[in-house]
């Protein structure tokens, strides 16, 4: 419903500029500044694209580190890998409920 409604509208908005010109200023950037826009928008939008990925890749590396302390939870080598750790530093998991 709301697609139609936008179809319909938008001749409407395209042909009131010509119908209310008195509105409505003129095109007045310069050609330069068009240029200027264009790279500022791509800038952010790469700015955006990269960060998006970045902390997609750190929630999987995390996930992953989970799941293996997870799945190797009973072994030596994680529990020496623990009381090794700073006291400040948070346990990698909480202590066995067994």
């Amino acid at each position: 419903m709301l697609a139609l409604l936008g179809a319909l509208n938008l001749p409407v908005m395209y042909f009131s500029v010509r119908w209310w010109n008195t509105l409505h200023q003129r095109a007045s950037m310069a050609p330069v500044m068009l240029w200027a826009m264009l790279l500022c928008s791509v800038a952010a939008w790469a700015w955006a694209w990269a960060w998006a990925w970045a902390w997609a890749a750190a929630a999987t590396l995390r996930r992953a580190q989970l799941l293996i302390a997870e799945r190797e939870a009973h072994t030596r080598w994680l529990r020496a890998m623990q009381d090794e750790a700073p006291v400040s530093a948070p346990a990698a998991l909480p202590a066995d409920p067994v």
